[in-house]
C-alpha cells in the first residue's frame, strides 16, 4: 500500500495493468489469464469503489479521495489524463469523489459562514470595547475637569484669603501704632499723676488703660471671624463641587410651555414630549429622564417655568446644547432656548463673563471696529476674523 501524505495519497499510477484490462476485459474488467509473471509482480492490492476492479500493478492508474480515502479508477474517477498526471505530480490540487465533493463543498460553504459569523462577533465585540473605553476616557474627563473647576475655586478662595490677610496685617499694624502712641501716653500721665497728684490725670489713665483693652478686644473679634471665614470657605468650596458634579449631565429648557393636565405623571409625559419634539428641531436624538420644572407653581405668572432634564453623558450635553442654535431658526421654537444646568456661583460667574463681554464689545464699537469679542472655555476672548489670516 502506498505512503498516504498529501501529495501520494491524490493519485497512483497503474497504467500497464490498466491498459491490459481495458484491452481484454474492458474499461472496468479483469484478464482472468493473467501470467504467473504477472502475479509475481502484484504487491498489495487497491480496489476501485466503483467498479469494485481490484489493482495490483504499481503502474495502474487509480486516485483516491482525500475525504473518505477509498480509490478509483481514472475510468471511474472521470479524469482526463492532464487532470491525472496533474494529480500524480504531487500538485496543490485536490480531489474528491462524486460522494464527498457534495459534502466537502457544503463543509466549506458551513466554514465560510463560520468564518464570517466570527468577523461578525469580533466586530461587534471590537465596538463594544471601544464604546467601553471611550466611555471610560468620557469619565476620566469629566473627573479631570472637575478637578479643574476645583483648583479655579480654591484660586478664588485663595484671592479672597489672601485679602482677608492682608486686611489683618494691617489692622494689626494701625492697632501696634495706637499701642505705642498709648504707652506713651501713659508713661508721661504716670510720670505727672506722681508730681502733681492730679486725680482727673488718673482718671485719664485709666480711660486709656480701657481703650487699649478695647482694643485688644476688637483685635481677637477680627482674628475670630477671619477664622471662621476660612472655615466657612473651604466648606462652601466642596459644597460647591459636589453641587456642580449633581448637575453635570443635566440641560434646562427655557419657555416651554408647561402642560394643563392635573396629573403630575401626565404633565411629566406631556413636558417630554415636547423635549423631545424640541431635539427633533435640532436633529438630536439622545435619551433623557426625570423632567422637572424649577421653582413654585404661581397662577398669577403666566410665563412657563424651566425644564430640567437629564441626560445620559457629556457628550450627549454638547449635542444638545451645539443644536440648540438650530432653534433660531425655526418658526415653532425660536423663542425656546436652552442652556446647561449652572450652580448659583456659576451663574454669578456667567453673568460677569455677559457685562465683560458687553463692555468689550460697546468698546470695540465705539473705536470703530467689529464686535467680536465671545465667550470660551469660562473666559472673555476675541473671535477670529472670518476668513482671518
Amino acid at each position: 500500500m502506498p505512503p498516504k501524505n498529501n501529495e501520494d495519497r491524490k493519485a497512483r499510477s497503474r497504467g500497464s495493468q490498466s491498459t491490459q484490462k481495458n484491452q481484454d476485459g474492458g474499461a472496468h474488467g479483469r484478464n482472468e489469464n493473467t501470467s504467473d509473471s504477472s502475479k509475481n509482480d502484484r504487491i498489495a492490492s487497491l480496489t476501485c469503489k466503483m467498479c469494485l476492479t481490484e489493482y495490483y500493478r504499481d503502474d495502474d492508474k487509480l486516485v483516491e479521495c482525500e475525504r473518505c480515502e477509498l480509490w478509483e479508477c481514472q475510468v471511474c474517477a472521470e479524469l482526463l489524463d492532464v487532470e491525472y498526471e496533474a494529480l500524480s505530480k504531487g500538485s496543490k490540487m485536490h480531489w474528491y469523489c462524486h460522494k464527498c465533493n457534495e459534502e466537502a463543498v457544503s463543509a466549506v460553504k458551513t466554514s465560510q459562514l463560520i468564518e464570517t459569523k466570527c468577523k461578525q462577533y469580533v466586530g461587534e465585540l471590537r465596538d463594544e470595547i471601544m464604546v467601553h473605553i471611550n466611555s471610560e476616557i468620557a469619565t476620566v474627563h469629566d473627573e479631570i475637569a472637575s478637578v479643574k473647576q476645583f483648583t479655579e475655586i480654591q484660586k478664588s478662595e485663595l484671592a479672597t484669603v489672601k485679602s482677608d490677610v492682608d486686611d489683618l496685617v494691617s489692622f494689626k499694624n494701625k492697632q501696634t501704632e495706637a499701642n505705642e502712641k498709648i504707652i506713651t501716653r501713659m508713661t508721661a500721665l504716670e510720670g505727672h499723676s506722681s508730681t502733681n497728684k492730679d486725680t482727673s490725670v488718673h482718671e485719664e489713665i485709666v480711660a486709656v488703660k480701657e481703650l487699649t483693652e478695647e482694643h485688644k478686644s476688637e483685635f481677637a473679634t477680627f482674628r475670630s471671624n477671619v477664622n471662621e471665614r476660612l472655615q466657612l470657605n473651604a466648606e462652601d468650596t466642596i459644597k460647591e463641587v459636589q453641587d456642580r458634579q449633581d448637575r453635570k449631565l443635566n440641560v434646562i429648557f427655557f419657555n416651554i410651555e408647561e402642560s394643563n393636565a392635573g396629573d403630575l405623571s401626565q404633565a411629566k409625559t406631556d413636558d417630554m414630549d415636547q423635549a423631545r419634539a424640541i431635539l427633533g428641531a435640532m436633529d438630536v436624538t439622545v435619551p433623557m429622564s426625570n423632567p422637572q420644572r424649577l421653582g413654585k407653581k404661581d397662577d398669577a405668572d403666566t410665563r412657563a417655568r424651566p425644564l430640567r432634564v437629564k441626560l445620559s453623558n457629556e457628550q450627549d450635553i454638547k449635542r444638545v446644547l451645539r443644536g440648540g442654535a438650530k432653534l433660531k431658526e425655526s418658526d415653532e421654537y425660536k423663542s425656546i432656548y436652552v442652556n446647561r444646568d449652572m450652580t448659583p456661583l456659576e451663574r454669578k460667574e456667567w453673568r460677569k463673563l455677559l457685562e465683560e463681554r458687553r463692555i468689550k464689545n460697546s468698546e470695540a464699537v465705539a473705536a470703530g471696529q467689529d464686535a467680536n469679542w465671545v465667550i470660551r472655555n469660562n473666559r472673555v476672548v476675541q473671535r477670529e476674523p472670518r476668513g482671518g489670516k
